[in-house]
């Protein structure tokens, strides 16, 4: 999970990507995970939320950006908020 030569991260998924690798390293094997491409993708494949906004929405916005932070780590726990 070592960051890519010239790549680099963007905006507030850099936060994101970071706690992906921290998730998987300390949960399970990393072995072929590529953080940046699944956090691209995870905005638009969770269920909107009951406003009808999904989660791209939200990473427009420091504030929407944490919010997804906070989700992805209640996802590692299991907790629901």
């Amino acid at each position: 999970m070592a960051k890519k030569p010239g790549v680099t991260r963007r905006g507030g998924q850099a936060q994101l990507v970071d706690q992906v690798e921290r998730i998987v390293r300390d949960s399970g094997d990393p072995t072929g995970l590529d953080a940046s491409r699944w956090v691209t993708a995870f905005p638009d494949a969770l269920r909107p939320a009951p406003d009808g906004r999904r989660p791209r929405e939200f990473m427009r916005t420091s504030a929407g950006r944490a919010a997804v932070v906070r989700l992805a780590a209640q996802m590692q726990s299991g907790a629901h908020a």
